[in-house]
């Protein structure tokens, strides 16, 4: 048995940005991760048929993440996120020429005026009535409790064009799920914070190169480098409850662990498994876990015998793919005579059961419909991943079911894209999430 200060369960964003901020801050912190890499649900290996680098969800990056870009800059990996001057994002549909959102380095929301007045898919009524959903981010008017953001949008005046080609391709990124499922409230969030807070807010960023590679070696030289542990193929088999206060946890391999805090940065299925069953089944404010649902993500890599394109990620109109990332080219391996995609579906229940030769066969069929040029290309190779729960669901009254990072029992913390926060699932929530943990803890010790 060992005594530490804190023990951080779960090496994935919110456990590296938790064990970090505390070990910036001095605190000797034990990170524990139950797989043999780190970086959960945003990581990446290599692929055992072509050698290069598979993300098992690709990821969007965003101006307004502010604590992600804290993180990335903390453990010196920031410029390796190549981040757009101004928002720009091809559009691709099946039978129609390329469409183009670009907006001009005006001060928001003009900026996406801007951009919405070049698409040439939307008329100008529709262009125009696009101010009433930032008039109401603006004034903080998301419709009634309860509404969806396809309810929302139909009660500000949005047509059924406007939605499918704008704000519906948004939604569903940033969400995860269908419009019609998805809160209003995490939508106008998302829109408060990335479109209308600032004109930097909504500028894109990707990694150059894979989740793995741009977060997790860092993080564990940062955190060993201040005398910290980082330990993989180590899980948490029980965290055990007395007195009201967690006495120790019990690991995969036998042995237990004890330190003054711990912070869990697991997803909500996992923590509810570590917990004594009684304290999630008879506890008012952890019997919440069980209300919690999940979206599932399919991504669909593809590598063709030649290059098929040259723009670097699109969003995709009325195909069951949602967006394309040229990986070839974020990984700047444009010279090699293949060509390397990744198509992905959010929000993918209805099709999380296809066999991966029925979704690849798909994809090809759509990609071979917004790019002609990948007709005459061969596929060569193809690797599906599904995550089933691969965020939280952003039903609309999922936020009275989220935990917040302080618990009943004053020494457990909670950090994870699921916890409670005004942001759906994302990275930012995540992270965001364990600095605020690493603050508690920190506060926690100078008042033990």
């Amino acid at each position: 048995m060992s005594n530490i200060s804190v023990v951080v369960i779960g090496g994935g964003f919110a456990g590296l940005a938790t064990a970090t901020a505390l070990a910036e801050a001095g605190v000797r912190v034990t990170l524990l991760e139950k797989r043999s890499r780190l970086g959960g649900r945003a990581s990446s290996f290599r692929d055992a048929a072509t050698g290069d680098t598979i993300d098992n969800g690709q990821h969007l990056f965003m101006g307004c993440y502010t604590e992600t870009i804290a993180f990335l800059r903390r453990i010196g990996t920031l410029d390796r996120i190549a981040s757009q001057p101004n928002l720009h994002v091809t559009f691709l549909e099946p039978g129609r020429s390329p469409d183009v959102l670009h907006c001009l380095l005006l001060p928001a929301p003009w900026h996406l005026a801007s951009g919405l007045a070049g698409l040439r898919g939307l008329t100008w009524g529709e262009k125009w009535a696009a101010r009433r959903v930032a008039d109401a981010v603006r004034d903080g008017a998301v419709a009634a409790n309860g509404a969806t953001v396809a309810e929302w949008l139909r009660h500000l005046g949005q047509s059924g064009r406007i939605a499918e080609r704008f704000w519906n391709v948004i939604a569903l990124a940033a969400l995860n799920d269908e419009p019609s499922r998805s809160s209003a409230s995490l939508f106008a969030a998302v829109l408060s914070q990335a479109f209308f807070a600032s004109s930097a807010g909504s500028r894109l960023g990707v990694s150059r190169v894979g989740l793995s590679e741009l977060y997790t070696d860092a993080a564990v030289r940062f955190v060993e480098s201040r005398g910290g542990v980082v330990r993989t193929g180590v899980g948490v088999s029980g965290i055990a409850v007395d007195g009201g206060r967690v006495q120790r946890v019990h690991l995969s391999n036998g042995e237990t662990l004890q330190a003054s805090t711990y912070t869990s940065a697991v997803p909500w299925k996992e923590l509810s498994q570590m917990l004594p069953p009684t304290l999630v089944a008879g506890d008012p404010w952890f019997g919440r876990l069980r209300q919690l649902r999940s979206s599932p993500i399919i991504s669909i890599n593809l590598w063709f015998d030649r290059p098929v394109t040259t723009v670097e990620f699109a969003a995709l109109l009325k195909t069951q793919t949602q967006w394309f990332f040229n990986k070839q080219q974020l990984f700047a391996q444009s010279g090699t005579p293949a060509s390397y995609l990744s198509l992905v579906i959010s929000g993918a229940h209805a099709l999380i059961e296809r066999p991966s030769e029925e979704l690849t066969a798909m994809a090809v069929e759509e990609l071979r419909q917004l790019v002609p040029a990948s007709g005459a290309a061969h596929l060569v190779h193809a690797h599906v991943i599904k995550e089933r729960h691969a965020t939280l669901s952003p039903a609309v009254d999922v936020t009275r079911h989220r935990l917040e990072q302080e618990t009943p029992i004053p020494n457990l913390l909670l950090a994870g894209d699921w916890t409670a926060s005004a942001l759906p699932a994302t990275i930012e929530s995540a992270v965001a999430s364990g600095h605020r943990c690493a603050a508690l803890a920190r506060q926690r010790l100078s008042q033990a």
